[in-house]
């Protein structure tokens, strides 16, 4: 099956919004512009042989523009693109530098050179179907003897075409990016606030709250990396197929640890849900701009194919990143559900101790700025460890209770309940030892009875 049917199917039958569909590439619409391009270029004598000739001397030549070049496709402008076919010519006869040319592109090129001479009408030249849309425009090649001219020719289809490929490109998209962004971003929004109230710390009411279900939840969601990967193999965005595989991973992850008969609270599920559709609404954008920029390839290559003008080189430098990157906009909103939703729950490898790797409960602040547990401080003062694990700075044998971060402590009590708790049960247990010998137990792990 050819591209243009498989591309026209997967519009239709993969459920992409109605307005999604009609900022597509009009691929079939393109091709029929390429068509007439290549007439257009034919009647000229500038078939994709002999354009592809007049390239190949310009690559051998090796020369700058204007020195010898005997054939440039480029473009003029900045909001509506120009196409111009670019030629160096010597007045006398007509011919390109450096060039072997069909018979008709000769005639062509001598009808210019006498128009240099004042006998030619442009309008007038040969066969030319469609003369009133021919435009040439002949200027002085600097720095070179008086009888070299630069031949700009501007023909009415390729115009077209890139002007329709820059329109479904660029500004369609545009609109098509800030509305579903809109929505997106409001979806965010509420869901941020359905869990800061269900993931809310509540020691005094720790059963209705689910934060430490949340925690779990969303490391299981960075470990998938769903959009983006940080890992050094793979690092950097997902394709549509791999972020579809990656999401998977993570529901069928929450369905194993089986997290949702876990919640507490009746919104968590409402919210899961709805943190998993948004998830699923970024795929399904990413997927549609993978289609149209597949799109968009497959029709320069079909445009260079069929006119031998090389426009592929030069056309996609002129439109902007973010219309032509299909994760532009992914990247956005994943940004801001990691900022505005995962980011509300505070992770413990984020508060974790650089010696240990368990929490950095009752956190000593060092003079270097660097944190370490209380139970480190003391284990490596009594070692005669001076200088910083991270750092090296000769620092920690000065540290003192007036180093304890009160503030992160009160932070990490409110956050971490429970690995507070069992963290101070390690350290009481440890101090005990020391106290008492190695037979000592914390009372947490007997109970009192009365004799």
């Amino acid at each position: 099956m050819k591209f243009g049917q498989k591309f026209k199917e997967a519009l239709e039958k993969d459920g992409y919004p109605p307005e999604w569909v009609d900022t597509a590439i009009p691929y079939r619409q393109l091709k029929k512009l390429i068509k007439k391009t290549q007439q257009e270029l034919e009647i000229l004598g500038f078939d994709s042989n002999t354009l592809a000739q007049l390239q190949q001397s310009s690559a051998d030549e090796g020369a700058p523009s204007g020195e010898g070049v005997a054939f440039q496709y480029s473009f003029e402008g900045n909001d509506n693109f120009v196409p111009k076919l670019s030629f160096v010519i010597n007045v006398n006869d007509g011919i390109p530098q450096d060039a072997q040319l069909s018979p008709e592109t000769r005639r062509f090129f001598e009808a210019l050179a006498l128009g240099q001479r004042g006998s030619l009408e442009v309008s007038s030249f040969g066969n030319y179907g469609q003369s009133e849309n021919l435009a040439v425009e002949v200027s002085t090649v600097a720095g070179q003897s008086g009888n070299l001219r630069r031949i700009d020719v501007h023909l009415r289809f390729d115009a077209e075409f890139f002007g329709l490929l820059h329109l479904k490109s660029s500004e369609a998209w545009e609109a098509r990016e800030a509305h579903a962004q809109e929505i997106l971003t409001n979806e965010i929004q509420e869901l941020s606030k359905t869990v800061a109230v269900v993931a809310r710390p509540n020691p005094a009411t720790l059963h209705k709250s689910d934060l430490n279900r949340w925690r779990e939840l969303f490391d299981v969601y960075l470990e998938a990396a769903v959009f983006f990967s940080t890992n050094e193999i793979d690092h950097g965005s997902r394709s549509s197929v791999k972020a579809a595989e990656q999401l998977q991973w993570f529901q069928s992850e929450v369905v194993k640890r089986d997290i949702m008969s876990k919640f507490k609270v009746k919104n968590s599920h409402a919210a899961l849900k709805q943190f998993v559709k948004i998830n699923i609404d970024i795929l399904e954008l990413m997927k549609f701009q993978e289609l149209n920029n597949t799109g968009r390839y497959k029709i320069m290559k079909k445009f260079d194919k069929k006119t031998g003008l090389g426009a592929a080189r030069t056309f996609p430098k002129l439109i902007p990143a973010g219309s032509v990157v299909g994760d532009t906009m992914a990247r956005a909103v994943c940004a801001q559900i990691s900022q505005e939703v995962v980011q509300l729950v505070p992770r413990l490898e984020d508060h974790a101790c650089p010696v240990c790797t368990d929490i950095a409960w009752r956190p000593v602040r060092l003079q270097c700025k660097h944190l370490i547990c209380i139970q480190c401080a003391i284990t490596m003062q009594k070692g005669r460890k001076r200088f910083c694990p991270l750092c090296r700075e000769d620092v920690v044998m000065i540290a003192d209770t007036d180093s304890i971060d009160r503030d992160l402590e009160a932070y990490l009590r409110k956050w971490f309940p429970k690995e507070t708790l069992n963290k101070q049960i390690d350290n009481e247990t440890i101090d005990g030892i020391m106290k008492f010998g190695p037979y000592y137990r914390h009372p947490s792990e007997h109970n009192c009875a009365i004799m």
